[in-house]
């Protein structure tokens, strides 16, 4: 008996399996032994080798996300260490691109998938919260020891089931702007309330993290969203976007006082550029700068600068510099640097022509959650990578699956139109 897999089937599952592999790496590292945990990896890439049965697509944006697979593996600085994790990582992950590129109707669910694949971050954040014994009862059955920004266990909420409180508020974020881009797509009136409840219930949950950057950037990449379903209607959004702000400055400090915890976020932006974090930041960010200026075609090689004797000099400068652009150009030189800014700026426009093709043609209205989703979340990561490791960390899944999405749709759709039958493997 012959096993037909769906195409659109396989893909939606290699999502599904780069979400957990997101959301939860660090939990499953704990309860799982190293060979089924890679053994979800490789699952997870397992459409692309299926689908390209040797083509690619002659696409230039294709082109160019084979050349940024190549600037990660030629002189490859955690792979010539004898480390090899994070870069499995990056080419299992930009198989997406790859596995959707011969069709469209696999991207339709991601946003649902998004928030079901991630919201266990957010129950287990107001969970921790509410009752901070259950949290000790995590701790002693998986970590073992409280993961970095709990203050030793007071704050367990923070980090919630992640291993560090900013990759859980990185989580919260990517589920926030799913069902924010979700509002914003003038989604069904009768789902509206429900979603709405739920962003509401999330952006609590991101509060509780104090994650400032991701606050903010996730602020940044609502309005920049906002703004590009209707540029037409600057004058009236923007009065909308005022009327918010207003209800916000009226609202929060009520809230704040009834749950100060959710204050502490607010605290933190205040000291932004004087606190310890964001002074270790500055120079690793110096370091980089330098490091660039000495090796400015090529660079010193992908994830050099972990492996830098000078940079373990500098707090936290083995988890990187925290700036993805200064961080390229350290490691790539102006080559790497210039291969990624013009794939991502070039996928950012191809999300922006696709959500405006809409606007005209009402045909492919189904797919404008998934859109407006794949730009909000391109623009956050884009954003968070000033002071982030967006593409040396698991945020890079959730960006490139919205990268994939919005070329899968742009090339099938767009320039090729709706000719091609789902094919079956």
């Amino acid at each position: 008996m012959n096993l037909k897999i769906s195409r659109n089937t396989l893909a939606e599952f290699t999502v599904i399996l780069i979400l957990i592999e997101a959301n939860y790496w660090a939990l499953l590292s704990k309860v799982l032994i190293s060979d089924i945990r890679f053994a979800v990896l490789g699952l997870s890439s397992l459409g692309a080798f299926v689908y390209l049965n040797g083509k690619i697509k002659k696409q230039v944006i294709y082109l160019l996300w084979i050349l940024y697979l190549a600037v990660v593996l030629i002189n490859n600085k955690e792979l010539a260490a004898g480390v090899h994790l994070n870069t499995v990582r990056i080419v299992l992950c930009l198989s997406i691109v790859f596995v959707g590129m011969y069709s469209e109707q696999w991207i339709k669910n991601i946003p649902r998938l998004i928030v079901l694949v991630g919201c266990f971050n957010v129950f287990f954040t107001w969970l921790f919260f509410l009752n901070n014994s259950l949290y000790e009862k995590f701790i002693a059955l998986t970590y073992k020891a409280y993961q970095p920004g709990t203050y030793y266990g007071a704050y367990g909420y923070r980090a919630g089931i992640a291993d560090h409180y900013s990759q859980n508020g990185t989580y919260i974020t990517i589920v926030c702007l799913a069902l924010i881009a979700s509002l914003l797509s003038d989604v069904e009136t009768k789902k509206k309330k429900s979603v709405a409840v739920l962003a509401v219930i999330s952006i609590g949950a991101l509060l509780l993290t104090t994650k400032r950057a991701h606050l903010m950037f996730g602020i940044a990449a609502v309005i920049l969203t906002y703004y590009a379903l209707n540029p037409a209607k600057v004058f009236q959004k923007t009065f909308r976007l005022m009327l918010v702000v207003v209800l916000l400055l009226i609202v929060g400090p009520v809230i704040t006082e009834m749950i100060p915890q959710l204050g502490d976020t607010l605290l933190k932006i205040q000291n932004v550029g004087t606190d310890s974090s964001s002074l270790t930041r500055i120079s690793m960010w110096t370091y980089a700068w330098q490091t660039f200026l000495e090796h400015p075609i090529m660079g010193i090689g992908w994830f050099g600068i972990r492996y830098s004797s000078l940079a373990s000099s500098i707090v936290d400068a083995t988890t990187g510099c925290h700036n993805i652009y200064l961080e390229l150009l350290a490691e790539t030189g102006i080559i790497g640097f210039s291969v990624f800014a013009i794939a991502a700026v070039s996928s950012v426009i191809i999300t922006f022509k696709s959500i405006q093709l809409l606007n005209y043609d009402k045909e492919y209205n189904a797919y404008r959650p998934v859109l407006v989703t794949s730009l909000a979340i391109q623009i956050f990561c884009l954003i968070y990578g000033l002071t982030g490791n967006m593409i040396y960390d698991r945020t890079f899944h959730f960006y490139i699956i919205c990268v994939a999405a919005s070329l899968a749709f742009y090339i099938n759709v767009t320039k090729k139109g709706r000719t091609r039958n789902e094919e079956y493997i």
